[in-house]
């Protein structure tokens, strides 16, 4: 089995600073719940149990596997981000919208979105030529 926890700690290693941080801990982690089970639905080709009973997933995980986990729990985590950018830009005029310091933010998530979808595809591949080895 593999605590949740294990995979929470990285995936806030990674935001760094935020306002889970400032969060009373139960909310914060009912958040990283919600994006842990969103990230987990980009693993069913996995033949690993992915469920998660009483604050544990059933299987236990490599230190790999944790570490992709939290990478797409961090695209979970930028994707509102980027779409309150986005939609902050089209209700500013173009004008407008590049003066303030909101548009240097869109461009700064949608190239840290760009840098961890060639992460996590990376790591995806990786894990399935490891796997394909070990079956073989």
């Amino acid at each position: 089995m593999t605590p949740v926890q294990d995979i929470y700690k990285r995936f806030l290693r990674q935001i760094g600073t935020d306002i889970l941080s400032e969060l009373e801990q139960e909310i914060a982690e009912e958040i990283m719940h919600g994006y842990l089970e969103n990230a987990l639905c980009e693993f069913d080709e996995w033949n690993e149990d992915l469920t998660i009973e009483d604050g544990y997933i059933v299987t236990d995980l490599t230190s790999s596997d944790k570490s992709l986990i939290a990478d797409v729990m961090v695209l979970c985590w930028l994707q509102p981000k980027i779409n309150t950018e986005e939609i902050l830009k089209v209700a500013v005029t173009d004008g407008d919208y590049t003066k303030k310091s909101t548009a240097s933010m869109l461009d700064k998530l949608l190239k840290l979105e760009e840098k961890m979808i060639k992460r996590v595809t990376r790591k995806k591949i990786k894990r399935s030529w490891k796997n394909k080895r070990l079956n073989e």
